[in-house]
């Protein structure tokens, strides 16, 4: 029997709205190891997660309701070398999408949204579809970054990685500096 979610399931069901083909965006429905179910997603290569959180984990106390959708990508095999940069790039694009490093060291990148129960479904939909493009285009711009020629001395000419990556161009010094 599947794990119940409050809305993960809708947003992708194309009975409800999904309006993508299994052959424009693949997408299989996952467990956790926690047993909570998250969809994987693959849109323009990259691979993504988007999970429905239902709750605070053990010990932190909030007033704010933690129903939220989030859309995840990890960039594997990156190491931080200035946790400032990471900072500042967070703070340079407001935390959307927001840079992090989970707990095996991976850089994560996510967009989060909140939602409270009966909040109509097409619109978070098209709010989740906007998140996943954000942390594709992220994505997308930090490797072309990353794996760019003139990058292979891991250093990289910051303008360039700006006009190449975009928004991305400022992440990018979190890894290399």
């Amino acid at each position: 029997m599947l794990t119940p979610t409050i809305v993960l399931d809708d947003l992708f069901d194309p009975a409800k709205g999904w309006p993508f083909s299994a052959n424009q965006v693949p997408l299989i429905r996952l467990a956790a190891p926690d047993g909570n179910p998250f969809y994987s997603l693959t849109v323009d290569g990259i691979e993504l997660q988007v999970a429905e959180k239902k709750e605070w984990a053990e010990g932190v106390v909030s007033r704010v309701a933690p129903t939220s959708l989030i859309v995840l990508a990890y960039i594997m095999g990156v190491t931080i070398t200035d946790a400032s940069a990471l900072a500042s790039a967070n703070a340079n694009t407001f935390g959307l999408p927001a840079l992090g490093i989970d707990d095996d060291g991976d850089v994560t990148i996510t967009a989060a949204l909140p939602f409270e129960e009966g909040f109509p479904v097409d619109l978070l939909r098209k709010q989740v579809m906007v998140c996943i493009g954000l942390v594709v285009e992220t994505t997308a711009g930090l490797l072309l970054a990353w794996n760019d020629p003139a990058n292979s001395q891991q250093r990289v000419n910051w303008e360039a990685a700006g006009e190449v990556a975009g928004i991305a161009g400022s992440f990018l010094r979190a890894f290399l500096e």
